[in-house]
């Protein structure tokens, strides 16, 4: 397998947010760099029509943030026919107390 992408392929990455987070916790998605593809995020807790909150075309060094029981739906897609190279950053931040 080459690793090349094809004008229009997806690349996709659920990400979902632990399941222990309540409602005062945050799960963060920064998109750091992408090169010959764009990354679409997609917020809900499915990707059901019904059950999308949101859906966003990322721009570099933007951050996203989603609660308990939503999750973050990550789609690359391919401009050219060569290889896409995109990095992105996800950490989640636990605040004390019961939300």
């Amino acid at each position: 397998m080459s690793g090349t992408f094809f004008e229009r392929d997806v690349c996709t990455f659920i990400i979902e947010n632990p399941a222990a987070s309540d409602f005062n916790d945050l799960m963060y998605l920064r998109v750091e760099y992408f090169d010959r593809c764009f990354p679409i995020l997609v917020k809900g807790t499915s990707m059901n029509e019904q059950e999308v909150q949101a859906m966003y075309q990322l721009k570099q060094g933007q951050t996203y943030t989603a609660t308990k029981g939503t999750n973050f739906y990550l789609l690359w897609q391919a401009t050219t026919e060569s290889r896409g190279r995109f990095a992105f950053s996800i950490w989640h931040q636990t605040t004390p107390g019961i939300g």
